[in-house]
């Protein structure tokens, strides 16, 4: 693990993360009950 992260790297961390989330939201509402 690396001690220190540019603010830039934690933004795109950040935006992966949500896109992620995002995406599995999608699937769930998506998929049948």
């Amino acid at each position: 693990m690396r001690e220190r992260v540019t603010s830039s790297e934690v933004d795109v961390e950040v935006e992966v993360s949500r896109s992620a989330v995002r995406k599995a939201e999608r699937q769930l509402a998506s998929s049948p009950p």
